[in-house]
């Protein structure tokens, strides 16, 4: 082992870093047009950092406005509207909207930012391990991830057949 004496270390030093500018003005949005205005130009890298911005430290997200208008509503009480009315398991009801829109945003990932995974993958595993955590329970688990497949789904109008969800559970 070791050991490094604080005093001993240089005190100048040259730091290399790169930075990349995504603009974020190009994200659509909520109103009449949306998924038309989504089919004329999908989301891009611009989305997945938008939607960054609102993971929290524990992994999960929360329902706010913003992260409302990335799925195409006005408010994140919209987004939690959707969800449950996807959901009637009582068990799921139970867990936090935390961990409802967590998982309808694992599915925003993987349905509208798919072509980003290498991106995106860090933050899919830290928000699956939040809901894994929170639901305590496979079986709930499973349930929370079909309803935000289904959430997402109905919301961008893209279907959804058995395989997709296989991919993630």
């Amino acid at each position: 082992m070791v050991n490094f004496r604080w005093e001993k270390l240089p005190k100048k030093g040259q730091l290399h870093y790169r930075a990349k500018f995504f603009p974020l003005s190009t994200l659509h949005q909520p109103g009449p047009d949306f998924i038309e205005n989504l089919r004329k130009k999908p989301y891009d890298l611009s989305a997945f950092y938008a939607l960054l911005f609102h993971q929290e430290p524990n992994g999960s997200f929360l329902a706010s406005d913003k992260l409302a208008n990335l799925f195409g509503l006005e408010t994140g009480t919209l987004l939690v509207q959707a969800f449950k009315a996807e959901c009637k398991d009582e068990r799921a009801q139970k867990l936090s909207e935390a961990v409802w829109v967590t998982s309808m945003v694992i599915w925003f990932l993987k349905l509208l930012l798919k072509d980003y995974q290498s991106e995106w993958s860090g933050v899919y595993d830290r928000a699956e391990r939040y809901i894994s955590e929170k639901a305590n329970n496979l079986e709930v688990e499973e349930v929370v991830f079909i309803a935000g497949g289904n959430t997402v789904s109905k919301l961008f109008n893209i279907s959804l057949d058995q395989s997709m969800y296989k991919v993630v559970l």
